[in-house]
């Protein structure tokens, strides 16, 4: 609602009138005085990594947060966890080791 009550003619326009250096000047200054070390990028990537790991799909993803295409979504931003890592492995081999089970034991009888 706040970015639809900013002035704008169409979707595309922009709706911060500042210059990108004035705002990272403000962004750095905040996160000095809090003992914060995040850049932008690091930001970006941490919202990108947390809304993929929750199930935001990744067209909406890349539409919040204005990527262009999905391979820089992917490739830059998105980062995988441990615990998704180790998830995934589990699940895999839930699914695999009944199948070799049973190749196993087929070639023994």
């Amino acid at each position: 609602d706040k970015i639809q009550e900013k002035p704008h003619s169409s979707d595309t326009d922009f709706i911060i009138d500042e210059h990108y250096l004035a705002i990272k000047g403000r962004y750095d200054r905040l996160m000095k005085k809090n003992g914060i070390k995040l850049t932008f990028h690091e930001i970006r990537s941490l919202f990108a990594t947390s809304m993929n790991e929750i199930g935001v799909k990744k067209e909406v993803l890349q539409k919040l947060g204005g990527w262009t295409n999905s391979k820089v979504l992917d490739s830059v931003y998105i980062r995988h966890s441990e615990k998704t890592l180790n998830d995934s492995v589990s699940m895999l081999s839930e699914l695999i080791m009944p199948e070799i089970q049973k190749v196993h034991g087929s070639e023994e009888g």
